[in-house]
């Protein structure tokens, strides 16, 4: 058998509850909760907005106008849809590195770019392979898009909003462009590549 989902509503410094699911849309509804009120999961220490919980926002929106309160399914999956989101947290160090990165390779391909060669591989003996030529653009380019990646992680991890997917969706498609620009990069820029 497993317990259902309990809920406090913080308004106005004053906790109210727990309330079963069902409950605490009925008292969200009942009482004009507005949908800047918070709302503690029971057993976890964070509140969350109203909003982020469906069926009590659509309580409160309802309230609001003065309409009926809908019909809330008696199982808590829609109002604990906030529950069980942890946002993406880098730390200290993790974000350090990825502005250190960012920043690195913005400045390193801009120097690259001034001197018409941009190094990518470090061989035995310090022999260096020097991307040149068209590919030198391409490679830039890569660049650049590595140092959006870092800003991108870097983004993510001050928004605290549900939506990591979206995060991982859009360095994946930056992940993979770069990839495929670095490798065009080392196939068009090696006539004026040589090994040092």
């Amino acid at each position: 058998m497993t317990t259902e989902t309990e809920f406090e509503i913080v308004f106005r410094g004053t906790r109210h509850g727990p309330f079963a699911p069902l409950d605490a849309a009925r008292f969200v509804h009942a009482n004009v909760i507005p949908l800047n009120a918070a709302v503690r999961v029971i057993g976890q220490k964070r509140v969350w907005p109203l909003r982020r919980f469906p069926a009590l926002a659509e309580a409160s929106r309802r309230a609001t106008s003065g309409q009926v309160m809908a019909s809330v399914r008696e199982h808590g999956d829609l109002l604990s849809d906030g529950a069980d989101y942890t946002p993406n947290h880098l730390s200290a160090g993790e974000r350090f590195l990825a502005l250190f990165w960012g920043v690195g390779l913005v400045v390193f391909t801009l120097w690259g770019i001034k001197q018409g060669q941009i190094p990518v591989v470090g061989g035995t003996r310090g022999a260096t392979v020097m991307i040149g030529g068209a590919g030198l653009w391409l490679m830039a380019a890569a660049n650049f898009l590595f140092a959006v990646a870092c800003v991108v992680s870097l983004i993510d991890h001050f928004d605290r909003r549900n939506n990591e997917t979206a995060y991982r969706t859009v360095l994946m498609v930056i992940g993979a462009l770069g990839l495929v620009l670095m490798v065009l990069a080392v196939l068009l820029g090696i006539d004026e590549s040589w090994a040092r």
